[in-house]
């Protein structure tokens, strides 16, 4: 081999090494240095985000065409879809413990034909109140939680 082949195979190893390594050839126009760039960690950050996807059920795939920003679409699509279906059964929750109260506030106590004090009453809605005031507040944190 002449040095010239010599000097281009040991080039070439040298550019697979960068390659490997997550350097790429400056291609910026701005730049135009004739240098190599580190990538940053973009291949592993790509691959964090894919395993992630894929623990959440929505790896990559041909239903999305393999496609990061289809699968991402599709978990907030689903994410989406359960905070509406929470918010319908947070409503009908709070529509059926007001129904009770309603129902519970003009009943006989223990059956007695008696109505209820004055005192009972105002514990009962107390009571009812702070179990609202619980949902609401639930609700409030998972929507916090969901936001970060």
């Amino acid at each position: 081999m002449s040095d010239r082949e010599l000097l281009e195979l040991a080039a070439d190893e040298m550019r697979d090494v960068l390659l490997r390594n997550g350097f790429v050839e400056c291609d910026i126009p701005a730049c135009n240095c004739g240098s190599w760039h580190h990538r940053y960690g973009l291949p592993e950050r790509m691959r964090e985000i894919e395993e992630a996807l894929s623990e959440a059920d929505h790896e990559m795939s041909n239903e999305n065409g393999h496609s990061i920003l289809r699968a991402l679409n599709a978990l907030i699509a689903r994410r989406d879809a359960a905070e509406r279906e929470n918010e319908r059964l947070i409503a009908d929750l709070k529509e059926a413990v007001g129904l009770r109260v309603k129902l519970y506030r003009h009943s006989d106590f223990d059956g007695d034909t008696d109505r209820l004090t004055d005192r009972q009453v105002a514990e009962r809605d107390e009571f009812a109140m702070r179990w609202l005031a619980t949902i609401d507040a639930t609700r409030a944190a998972e929507q916090k939680e969901g936001k970060k």
